[in-house]
């Protein structure tokens, strides 16, 4: 017979459902016939049902006397993996023909076999789904999927694309179909995708690189099924083929044109009661919906004021965007350089994400501004596609102001149109208070301090209600030490837009003359307002005090009570 390395019948490894022949030669020597006869023994293999692997013809025959050896033919077939090394299940009985009906056996000799059944193994990677993710329309990606073989033969494959709903009849002939297919296909085309090679043979141990390009056209989810065919597989495990899913979205960069979303920040308005609107709102901006126009909103000459645009990708894929700010049509680029910054000028956003685009207003005058802003998409390179540019413009405008903080009382005004504050002749101890009152006429808020300028000591102040809610008094800032950084800013008053503050100006002579004095009250942007303090002091031998008629408009007391207690310096 033929023998292994070990003495045994090899019939090597096959895969399941194939099948192999080994021939073994019998002769007789002896002097007379005899029979032989194969059997089967059960339990010495590790895996299976020995009796159905291995058929033996002729199972039994007689034996002729010097008469030329018999082939006898082992056909290895197995229907389940399995394994046998050198394991004596084959039993080879010699009958004495002589020895009475039906003879006796005189002999059993083992034949040991060795013989192993196995289903291809393999690897894919990686895993289903293969997502090529978000891609511009008219581009091309591609992935790389291996096929490994990790078992100990050769095994072919095919990719082919997911057939309709099938009976069960068409199922089970899936396995020849694809066999015929195997040898024509070498590349295969579902949707979007194209596989190349969807077919081959990989030898044990051995890698097959399998190409999937993606080339997405209409926007929109693609998606392929495919299955992967490999040859001498467990019918059980997925008899048409491994499952594999291809996923891919089409998509064109595209900026979101919500205006609720790009002003977010700010409130947004129709251009009703437009003058109305600007001096009502809070912050510093506000966007008119029927002009299409941001307006910068109470910024003062010669300060900044920033604003932040949200420019959004509405897309699934990245896009590139190019910012600009330009004069108006027909004016100079030079009216508005120094007026308004844009930062940045360009910006990459990932998909479905968004950025800030910020824009700095400095007015230089008292003047209105205006700019258009731009954002505009870029095209991708890489795309085959022509499309439409698509950009986002609106109107940016502002109006600088200066404070305008006017005094409404006193109503006097001196020959240099500065107001003044005539107090009456009074005797030497007597005083006088007079109302002061500063009101902010403007739109922007207000923020000054109040100074009396008096050398001689006999005029004061004090703030009413009005002034005393204008009044602020800034935090000290600090250091991680807790340590004063710097010293805190002076006390200083705030009035929004028609606010009022109002002051108590007392006038206490203590000099038998002509005094005078000054409140000055410094604004931002290096102006200020002067009001004039004058008044007289005398001191007569006789004097006329409380007759009927003679009563003055204006306060005073001859005590001095607790008036120092209230005065502010």
């Amino acid at each position: 017979m033929p023998e292994g390395p070990d003495g045994s019948l090899e019939f090597g490894t096959i895969n399941v459902l194939d099948n192999k022949q080994q021939v073994l030669s019998l002769q007789n020597k002896g002097l007379y016939d005899i029979e032989y006869s194969f059997k089967l023994t059960t339990g010495s293999a590790k895996r299976g049902d020995l009796e159905s692997p291995f058929t033996v013809r002729p199972q039994g025959a007689v034996l002729k006397a010097s008469r030329p050896p018999v082939k006898v033919e082992v056909l290895f077939h197995p229907t389940t993996e399995m394994f046998l090394e050198s394991k004596p299940i084959l039993l080879c009985q010699v009958i004495d023909l002589k020895s009475g009906q039906g003879g006796e056996t005189v002999a059993t000799i083992p034949v040991r076999v060795s013989a192993r059944a196995v289903y291809s193994k393999d690897s894919i990677e990686p895993a289903s789904p293969i997502d090529f993710g978000a891609m511009v329309k008219g581009t091309k990606k591609s992935q790389v999927l291996i096929v490994e073989n990790k078992g100990a033969l050769n095994f072919k494959f095919l990719i082919r694309q997911a057939p309709p709903l099938q009976s069960s009849e068409q199922e089970e002939s899936a396995p020849s179909v694809r066999e015929r297919k195997r040898s024509t296909q070498a590349q295969l085309t579902a949707g979007v995708f194209t596989v190349s090679p969807c077919s081959g043979s990989v030898g044990p141990g051995g890698q097959q690189k399998i190409t999937v390009d993606c080339s997405p056209g209409a926007e929109g989810k693609c998606e392929e099924q495919l299955y992967i065919d490999i040859s001498n597989r467990d019918p059980k495990d997925n008899p048409l083929g491994i499952p594999f899913t291809l996923t891919a979205e089409s998509c064109l960069p595209a900026l979101v044109e919500d205006v609720t979303s790009i002003f977010e920040q700010y409130p947004i308005h129709s251009n009703v009661n437009l003058r109305q609107t600007l001096q009502s709102v809070q912050g510093n901006g506000v966007f008119i919906r029927d002009d299409n126009k941001f307006i910068f909103t109470k910024v003062q000459v010669g300060q900044r004021a920033t604003a932040r645009f949200k420019i959004s990708n509405g897309s699934s894929v990245p896009c590139d965007v190019v910012l600009s700010i330009k004069a108006l049509p027909g004016e100079p680029h030079s009216l508005i350089s120094n007026i308004f910054k844009l930062d940045p000028v360009e910006m990459s956003i990932p998909g479905l994400s968004h950025a800030f685009a910020t824009v700095t207003f400095t007015p230089e005058q008292k003047e209105d501004y205006q700019c258009t802003f731009t954002a505009s998409l870029v095209s991708p390179k890489s795309s085959s596609v022509k499309t439409k540019p698509q950009q986002l413009t609106f109107t940016v405008s502002g109006e600088g102001h200066v404070p305008q903080v006017t005094v409404e009382c006193p109503g006097l005004r001196s020959k240099r149109g500065t107001p003044v504050l005539r107090f009456r002749r009074l005797l030497l101890g007597d005083s006088q208070t007079l109302p002061l009152v500063l009101r902010n006429n403007g739109i922007i808020p207000t923020k000054f301090t109040v100074h009396i300028m008096d050398d001689k000591g006999v005029f004061f102040m004090k703030g009413r209600q009005s002034a005393l809610r204008a009044f602020h008094i800034a935090d000290m800032e600090k250091d991680s030490t807790g340590k004063a950084k710097k010293r805190p800013e002076k006390p200083y008053l705030l009035l929004e837009h028609g606010q009022s503050a109002e002051f108590d100006v007392f006038f206490k002579p203590t000099l038998a003359q002509r005094l005078e004095g000054k409140i000055r009250v410094p604004l931002s942007g290096n102006s200020e307002i002067d009001i004039e303090l004058v008044g007289e002091d005398h001191n007569d031998d006789f004097t006329l005090d409380n007759l009927p008629g003679l009563a003055e408009d204006s306060q005073e007391s001859n005590a001095e009570g607790n008036l120092e207690d209230d005065i502010i310096e």
